[in-house]
């Protein structure tokens, strides 16, 4: 499963953080669950750069510090 390169570097600063990145059931999406519980599910191989956007905006709701 590709990963953006953008999407990654995030995903990479939210580990670091204490969240955890897991496959979803579907091939192509990942679930990042914060360390109080809450989650969110993000596309792996986002469409262009408002997907960027998107993702980042989504790991932000949930706690996140990028």
């Amino acid at each position: 499963m590709p990963v953006q390169k953008d999407i990654a570097e995030m995903l990479r600063k939210v580990v670091k953080q204490g969240f955890t990145v897991t496959n979803h059931r579907t091939g192509s999406h990942l679930r990042v669950t914060a360390p109080d519980g809450q989650w969110v599910t993000v596309a792996g191989t986002p469409r262009g750069p408002r997907s960027v956007m998107e993702v980042r905006s989504k790991l932000r709701r949930i706690g996140a510090q990028l």
